[in-house]
């Protein structure tokens, strides 16, 4: 069931809620280097007046109608304020990094709040982020035909079983059709995959039980953004012989795929251009800026600058692979 989610004085920092009434953000930091290359540096620009629409729902149980215990049991959706029904329909599934290594506790989960860590509620900040994102792709060209569903998981692995995903997604679109965008749900759908940091440990179980399933080839592609990073600590995404679109620092090695793959390397002097401190246009949630003293000349063995290119990974490639859909299967 649809649910919403209102800022107060915390999350207020993090998120600027949900409901059908279009969220606008007026200014905000765009990767202006469309399709993204390896080894460029990148540019920026400002967009402005970008528009998209912030759902959030909750898992419910049959026939007792209480919030799931199961995890994922909260599903973030951000999508175009005017939806193009002209063609596909594509379905953006993001897997988030594991939620514990940002002090997230799983006691806290059910309820939703901060009682032993960080408050549940500011993982909302990642439907604002893409939608702000998505909202950018398609200023800059890309079709309205897309949407995000961000799922809430614990650091522990989820408990929905793989197949009731797409059972769960359908009832969202159920919704939306109903109350937002009518016709949604007479259009052709595909399923995008995609995953920052060690998210992979969720979507290799997904991608792994989807693929027995009758479904499965509605999945067309996986995103990897930037998983392998810093230590190693997190393998290359998998992408299970789907279309892989990865975004990397180039710190490690890459994952042999037998379907066509895009590797993108951007490491820290991709990104020598990003702006610092007061040039970064201030949006919910805020982005990282550059530190002034950072040098992407003199950046070896420097963690903390591989860390600063995560996050602008994070906070700039998902707009690159958005807008790059429809390239990608013609």
């Amino acid at each position: 069931m649809r649910t919403n989610l209102f800022p107060d004085a915390v999350t207020a920092k993090f998120t600027r809620g949900t409901g059908v009434q279009p969220h606008t953000i007026a200014s905000k930091l765009v990767v202006a280097n469309l399709p993204v290359q390896s080894n460029t540096v990148l540019n920026f620009e400002q967009a402005t007046e970008l528009s998209y629409r912030a759902l959030l729902y909750e898992l419910h149980d049959r026939p007792s109608g209480i919030l799931s215990t199961k995890a994922p049991n909260w599903f973030g959706v951000a999508l175009p304020t005017a939806f193009d029904l002209s063609g596909d329909v594509y379905v953006i599934v993001y897997f988030h990094p594991r939620p514990g290594q940002a002090g997230y506790n799983d006691a806290d989960y059910q309820n939703k709040n901060g009682a032993s860590g960080t408050d549940w509620r500011q993982l909302y900040a990642y439907v604002d982020r893409l939608g702000g994102q998505m909202a950018g792709a398609i200023k800059a060209g890309a079709k309205a035909n897309r949407l995000v569903v961000f799922p809430f998981l614990k650091s522990a692995q989820y408990t929905v079983p793989t197949g009731e995903w797409f059972n769960i997604i359908h009832d969202i679109l159920q919704d939306i059709n109903r109350d937002i965008v009518p016709g949604i749900c007479t259009r052709p759908k595909k399923v995008i995959v995609a995953t920052i940091s060690n998210g992979t440990t969720y979507l290799h179980k997904f991608l792994q039980e989807a693929s027995v399933l009758p479904i499965n080839n509605k999945i067309i592609e996986a995103w990897d953004f930037d998983t392998d990073i810093v230590s190693g600590q997190s393998a290359p995404l998998d992408p299970h012989n789907r279309r892989l679109r990865a975004y990397w620092q180039a710190q490690g090695v890459i994952r042999p795929n037998s379907a066509p793959s895009t590797y993108i390397k951007l490491p820290l002097t991709s990104w020598a251009n990003f702006p610092q401190g007061g040039a970064i246009p201030v949006e919910i949630p805020p982005l990282p800026p550059r530190p002034s003293n950072s040098n992407p000349a003199n950046a070896a063995g420097d963690t903390t600058a591989l860390d600063r290119v995560h996050h602008y990974i994070r906070d700039t490639m998902f707009l690159d692979a958005v807008f790059n859909i429809e390239s990608d299967n013609p």
